[in-house]
């Protein structure tokens, strides 16, 4: 599978990026060890343009990972054409037993970079770069994480075997199954949308109680991303056996998947940014806002799935 262009493609990214965070864990290293933000030796003043150095390639890093998040979960459906039982993106990632593994950590590490780069931003803005020795601190385990994720990306596609066959959509996302996927979704339907719309009525709750709203992004995260395998996607496909997040990014839906993670993304993300904020006494409401506008957004969207069928066909799927 190496000699396919978007693999290929992928592993450059890798590679371009790997060099990138060599560079910055090399001056996360000497700034963790040496600086001082009250010295003015020769050294100080070497580590402080090391320090610049260390954010500009960071933020490279950033702007070619969130592409590349895309480009991989592309690449994933346009190799369910080579895998035989795969009908969608979903037969390739669970193809290796690092796939899905692989796509949470992919998920992690654009936000720990995005957060990374929020406190770069604080302290860039601040006269006593108060938070220049403990960014790059923070950053050494964010480095460790994304090499163990390009290791994983490398053993993901070296297991892909076009001639094994694969498990479909259809039997990966079903909770009967004994497998991590399975696992995942044994929450009752009914259970699973209760527990959207009270995380979802918590957050407006919890607005002036920022350690609380940041907290409740992070489990809406995840409960939106269960309760879409588990009742929304049944809806978007009018088929109540149909529980794949994968299709729902093909053009057979039109790209609605695409629209909802990045929403969902850009909402969470920003409410749990909000406690980075706070804990450096900034301003953070106009960071709730934005949060609560996206993940408003979400949940019109996959609300409107289930009215929408309800309106034409009368019945519910599986509440």
């Amino acid at each position: 599978m190496f000699n396919h262009p978007n693999i290929i493609t992928i592993f450059i990214l890798n590679l371009i990026i790997f060099i990138f965070t060599i560079i910055a864990l090399y001056v996360s290293i000497r700034i963790s060890l040496y600086y001082d933000k009250n010295s003015t030796t020769q050294r100080q003043y070497k580590l402080d343009k090391l320090s610049y150095l260390g954010s500009i390639v960071i933020k490279f890093i950033l702007y070619i990972k969130i592409p590349a998040l895309i480009f991989f979960v592309y690449t994933q459906d346009v190799l369910s054409d080579f895998i035989s039982g795969a009908m969608c993106g979903a037969g390739v990632v669970t193809a290796s037993s690092v796939g899905a593994y692989l796509l949470m950590i992919k998920i992690i590490s654009i936000y720990l970079f995005g957060l990374w780069l929020l406190l770069d931003n604080i302290d860039n803005k601040r006269v006593d770069r108060k938070f220049s020795h403990l960014k790059f601190i923070l950053f050494i385990p964010i480095s460790l994480i994304l090499f163990a994720e390009i290791i994983m990306e490398f053993y993901h596609f070296n297991a892909l075997d076009p001639k094994q066959i694969v498990s479909c959509c259809g039997n990966l996302f079903n909770a009967t199954q004994k497998s991590f996927v399975g696992s995942l979704i044994t929450i009752a339907p009914t259970n699973a949308l209760i527990l959207f719309y009270l995380n979802f009525i918590a957050l407006f709750l919890s607005f002036k109680y920022i350690k609380l709203f940041s907290a409740l992004n992070i489990s809406f995260f995840i409960i939106s991303l269960i309760s879409l395998i588990v009742i929304f996607s049944p809806y978007i496909y009018e088929l109540p056996t149909h529980k794949c997040p994968f299709c729902i990014l093909q053009k057979d839906y039109y790209y609605i998947g695409y629209v909802l993670y990045t929403s969902i993304i850009i909402g969470t993300f920003s409410g749990i940014a909000t406690i980075v904020l706070h804990l450096t006494n900034l301003k953070y409401k106009k960071w709730q806002i934005v949060s609560l506008l996206f993940n408003s957004f979400y949940l019109t969207v996959v609300s409107f799935y289930i009215i929408r069928y309800y309106f034409i066909n009368g019945v519910w799927l599986g509440v």
